[in-house]
């Protein structure tokens, strides 16, 4: 059963302009990470540091075959020519100009292909896959209101102040222009870049900065689009989206309705060989230290395993180590994580043949859509962020790009998984949630994972899902522009 799936949702980027659309892009091995210090992670108020964790990788791995539930250092992982990346070119499930958010231009399909989206009106051209017009935008209306401050032009965009209260809607509405994006700003052009404001606050100040132009249309995020089932959520286009209630005793917890009943760790925290560390209304985890399992560990408690990582004794955990739930490990101590029992499903149904088995993809040989939103060569994880000092070691970064997704996808042996998603846990990360979606031959489940501690790399646990034939885990930043990271996404058979 997966443990609940938590969607996020969080306004759109307000800082996204016409640069923050792009293409899907398959990312080459790159050359060594760049040796000066970090760049900070796309929140302004956060100090420049240095990783809390970093781990070596293969730069040329793909999805691979990793045979056992050894740990991330283990030799010998042998790669599987029948996944992506290799020979089989039927693994590969090409994008869509849909799928990209595209209307014009041709683009990479992620599969080796074109793919032609169409062209533009004689009156427009296409820009980063959207039709904008070439006609002269006309800022005399900011020019000549005694409450605005006109400071740039293009042919695209006007750009300036408002020094009177009234917001940025209404400053781009004097020139007959959407708001693109707002920032922070004072009397006499002063624009504060790292302040990141939306267009559509009614946030108090006298003066901000408002840029103003044609751009495309925004396109207002649903609930589907979210994977929300209850909640009410920014739509990223200024307005609120309501997307329904649970029923008791259910709440909402990020867009989905999760049992409030509190589970009973009691009988871990009672056993002398088990130490109990966590103790939330979903989760009981913590440290066996009699060697017993933690199938036992988490049967004390009436509950399954749904995770098990590296431990040692006083609430120790190795987050990249990550072992199977069942059998002994013949360890004295290990990590567990528990959950509520359920019984197996019957319709994820496995073959002898070709039976479930560990596979890896890293970041490097994933696909990324709006390749200008991601940094990819500056560390050995892939992220998002903002601010143009990560251009230095990143020439395909665009400073203020902040949307972009990332796309692992697998050629998978039909039964239930563990998707574990490893990324670098900063102070600074999304707020809400990195989104991920877990796409299975047209069906999708979303699931949020929180990488808003200090706690360096870690390999989160996405959920447990029934997966077999193309599979795709996407790291979905397009409706937070929120930092998230990525350095690989692994699937663990799990019975359970």
């Amino acid at each position: 059963m997966p443990r609940p799936s938590l969607a996020s949702a969080a306004a759109c980027c307000a800082a996204c302009t016409l640069l923050s659309c792009g293409s899907a892009q398959v990312l080459p091995p790159p050359s060594a990470a760049d040796g000066s210090t970090e760049p900070h992670l796309f929140d302004a108020d956060s100090p420049l540091r240095p990783d809390a964790e970093t781990v070596a990788e293969d730069a040329s791995a793909g999805a691979i075959d990793a045979g056992s539930s050894a740990p991330d250092s283990a030799a010998g992982i042998s790669a599987d020519a029948s996944l992506p990346g290799a020979a089989d070119a039927q693994a590969c499930s090409p994008a869509t100009c849909e799928s990209l958010g595209v209307e014009c231009g041709t683009w990479p399909d992620g599969c080796g292909h074109d793919l032609p989206c169409g062209d533009c009106p004689a009156s427009s051209t296409c820009q980063q896959g959207h039709c904008v017009t070439t006609e002269r935008v006309d800022c005399s209306g900011l020019a000549n209101h005694e409450g605005f401050e006109l400071c740039a032009q293009t042919d695209q965009t006007c750009s300036g102040l408002f020094t009177n209260g009234v917001g940025c809607t209404a400053f781009c509405a004097a020139a007959g222009l959407p708001c693109l994006a707002r920032y922070g700003g004072d009397l006499g052009c002063q624009k504060e870049p790292q302040n990141v404001l939306s267009c559509a606050d009614d946030n108090g100040h006298l003066s901000d900065w408002c840029e103003c132009g044609r751009g495309a249309a925004c396109q207002p995020a649903t609930c589907t689009s979210l994977g929300a089932e209850c909640g009410t959520f920014a739509d990223g286009c200024g307005s609120d989206l309501t997307c329904g209630a649970c029923n008791a005793p259910s709440t909402c917890v990020q867009g989905h309705c999760v049992d409030s009943s509190q589970l009973d760790c009691s009988g871990i925290a009672a056993h002398a060989g088990f130490e109990l560390c966590v103790d939330t209304a979903q989760t009981c985890a913590g440290v066996f230290t009699n060697g017993a399992g933690c199938e036992a560990y988490c049967a004390a408690a009436g509950l399954r395993c749904v995770a098990s990582y590296g431990g040692d004794s006083g609430c120790q955990k190795e987050p990249l180590n990550i072992l199977s739930c069942g059998g002994a490990s013949g360890r004295l101590s290990d990590w567990c994580e528990c959950g509520p029992d359920v019984p197996p499903d019957p319709n994820c149904s496995t073959s002898a043949s070709d039976p479930p088995r560990q596979l890896e993809m890293h970041f490097r040989s994933a696909t990324f859509q709006n390749r200008s939103a991601w940094v990819l060569t500056c560390r050995d994880y892939a992220y998002t962020a903002m601010y143009a000092e990560h251009e230095e070691c990143d020439s395909q970064y665009q400073a203020g790009s902040c949307r972009g997704s990332a796309h692992f996808a697998f050629n998978v042996p039909r039964g239930r998984y563990d998707v574990f998603m490893t990324g670098m846990h900063t102070t600074n990360r999304n707020p809400a949630g990195a989104l991920v979606r877990v796409r299975v031959d047209g069906t999708e489940q979303v699931a949020t994972v929180n990488q808003r501690d200090s706690a360096g790399l870690v390999a989160d646990l996405v959920g447990n899902y029934c997966l077999g034939g193309n599979v795709e885990i996407i790291l979905d930043s397009t409706v937070s522009g929120q930092s998230d990271s990525v350095q690989k996404v692994r699937l663990v058979p799990n019975t359970r």
